[in-house]
């Protein structure tokens, strides 16, 4: 069997897996608690992070590099939530490889205008897995599990 896992980081991002082909989208939600001291804040659970990687135990993983925003606390939550996945993955010897998202975007989505990227994930995720239509509807694109077929691209050689 083989698993591959595209990561869309931040907390307002989303986890994608294929499993033998297989797709399946994970809301940010279900990876981000509340920060301890600050409760209209969110971060990454490395907990639940770890046992998903413990029990898919993936080929290979896409890591999408930190956005550089605008905003200083946009900056520091993707760098914080970037930090504790490359640590877990490093940790558990998982294969993972870091890119912006214009070296996945490109083979995957074609030529986009600016600024429309978010509006063609979203569009053709839910034309390549229509059973997960409302998932990527949900989550406004599709971007973790065109990462994941990047993944799989990059460490299953198809």
């Amino acid at each position: 069997m083989s698993t591959y896992i595209g990561i869309d980081n931040g907390v307002s991002g989303s986890i994608g897996i294929l499993r033998d082909g297989v797709p399946e989208l994970i809301h940010a939600r279900e990876y981000t608690r509340k920060k301890p001291k600050r409760k209209n804040s969110m971060e990454c659970d490395p907990f639940v992070i770890s046992k998903l990687m413990d029990d898919e135990r993936p080929d290979g993983v896409v890591l999408e590099r930190p956005f550089r925003g605008q905003f200083r606390n946009t900056e520091v939550s993707a760098a914080h939530f970037d930090s504790v996945v490359r640590t877990i993955l490093e940790v558990r010897g998982i294969p993972f490889i870091q890119v912006d998202s214009r070296k996945w975007q490109g083979p995957l989505l074609g030529i986009v205008k600016a600024g429309e990227t978010k509006t063609t994930s979203l569009s053709l995720g839910k034309r390549r897995w229509p059973a997960l239509a409302a998932q990527i509807e949900d989550q406004g694109d599709a971007d973790a599990l065109f990462m994941a077929v990047h993944a799989m691209h990059e460490f299953g050689g198809k």
